[in-house]
């Protein structure tokens, strides 16, 4: 009779850790389908605006997998409860990425198209010179004729990259801009009063 009974006593322990079990590994599963969803609806923005913060939360969604995959879906739920608020406060950081870019942005549409104009018209009125001011060669005067055109051509590729939406190919393209501009306004001697011929 006791051996009966333990027996018994055994087959119910394994029946009630086995439903434990399959209990948390359904709580895992739905917690983890819950974060992938959550964090797929932010996925094309996170990758592009805050690239690191994307890259953590795939490393841990993974993890939890993993951790689900191996049986251990106690440090799984563990992990997710960590992870779900991270996921939650991505869309407020995209959100202040895009507002600094699009900061950025109005600065650069400012100033840009006003710098390249500069730019041709100093050339227009060096290459009416007998002499050219001191510092400056006719060297630089040819890149920059060369070069201003090559600076309309990006500016127009950045222009066209904001109006689709894609914020950090502007930001980018505009970046290009800005440093070859001033390179060429410094070899211009557009930093500078003109010394006499």
């Amino acid at each position: 009779m006791p051996d009966r009974f333990v027996a018994c006593l055994i087959l119910a322990l394994g029946a009630l850790a086995s439903a434990c079990g399959d209990s948390n590994r359904a709580a895992a599963d739905a917690a983890l389908a819950s974060a992938e969803e959550e964090y797929e609806a932010l996925q094309a923005d996170a990758v592009e605006y805050v690239p690191e913060q994307a890259a953590s939360v795939e490393d841990a969604l993974a993890e939890a997998r993993a951790s689900i995959d191996d049986g251990d879906s106690t440090e799984a739920l563990s992990e997710l409860g960590t992870l779900t608020p991270t996921i939650s406060t991505l869309g407020d950081e995209i959100a202040l990425r895009k507002a600094d870019l699009a900061s950025r942005w109005d600065g650069m549409r400012a100033s840009l198209p006003r710098a390249i104009e500069d730019i041709r018209l100093r050339i227009g009125e060096l290459s009416e010179r007998e002499a050219l001011p001191d510092g400056v060669t006719a060297e630089a005067v040819e890149r920059a004729r060369t070069g201003v055109e090559t600076l309309s051509t990006t500016w127009t590729a950045a222009t066209d990259a904001f109006r689709n939406g894609e914020l950090s190919d502007a930001l980018a393209d505009a970046t290009e801009v800005e440093s070859q501009a001033a390179e060429m306004m410094a070899g211009l001697g557009m930093h500078q009063a003109d010394g006499a011929p």
